[in-house]
């Protein structure tokens, strides 16, 4: 989804009183891993990346541990989102917005 995108459907948001206290999913078609959300940031700003694959029980010991500092990297919420994947529904906002 392009960013003015996400401003057309804001602005539409704006324009219709069905969606005052509404809360939508403004999302692309596409379902993406991390792994692909990372590699097309890293692509687009042109900055090198390495991935490195971690078994999520491994993962859940180092952000036992990260949690505990002041500004954590990751925490246990996070680490959920990230193994279960966050995805939307893009038709009520579609619908909502006359798309």
């Amino acid at each position: 989804m392009l960013v003015e995108d996400v401003a057309l459907a804001i602005a539409a948001a704006l324009e219709r009183p069905a969606a005052i206290g509404r809360c939508y999913d403004v999302v692309g078609p596409e379902v993406l891993t991390l792994r692909e959300v990372v590699t097309r940031v890293a692509d687009a700003l042109a900055l090198p990346v390495t991935l490195v694959p971690c078994p999520a029980p491994l993962l859940a010991i180092a952000v036992a541990g990260l949690e505990k500092l002041p500004d954590p990297l990751l925490t246990r919420a996070q680490l959920g989102l990230l193994s279960h994947g966050l995805v939307g529904d893009p038709g009520p906002a579609a619908a909502s917005s006359g798309w």
